[in-house]
């Protein structure tokens, strides 16, 4: 494979470059403030989720065409509605930033990596077919 950048890590397709070592750092900053941002957008749906629905204060909604349970629940689903896909974005990227802190730990690139997945996804095929053969082999032996 033609590599690149120095030290070449991984393409990544969300900046459309390849990652390597000038650039590795900055990446992590990237996916660690993507983390950041979507876990605080997360905290304050949260937080807004819960005032809307707990406030008794009888003019906070007087703004809106009504003030009863239903804008509230309206209110309340607008948050949800955008909350969901922020927060499945969210555990997707806690997933990535974990992936790369574990391959620092063991001073491996991403291509590395998945090389070694696919190395161990053929061995581990070759072993399986080689014991389905030996089976067959001494069915037809008995």
């Amino acid at each position: 494979m033609v590599r690149c950048v120095e030290e070449f890590d991984h393409h990544c397709k969300w900046v459309n470059n390849c990652i390597g070592k000038a650039n590795y750092k900055p990446f992590l900053v990237m996916i660690i403030s993507a983390f950041s941002f979507t876990a605080i957008y997360i905290v304050f749906a949260i937080i807004a989720a819960v005032n809307v629905w707990t406030n008794t204060d009888d003019h906070f909604l007087d703004h809106t065409y009504s003030n009863n349970l239903s804008v509230k629940i309206g209110l309340i689903t607008v948050v949800l509605i955008f909350s969901l896909p922020t927060f499945l974005m969210m555990i997707l990227d806690f997933n990535l930033i974990a992936l790369h802190l574990h391959l620092m730990r063991l001073k491996m690139t991403t291509y590395d990596y998945i090389e070694f997945v696919q190395g161990r996804k053929e061995v581990k095929s070759l072993m399986v077919s080689l014991l389905l053969s030996t089976k067959l082999n001494s069915s037809f032996t008995t």
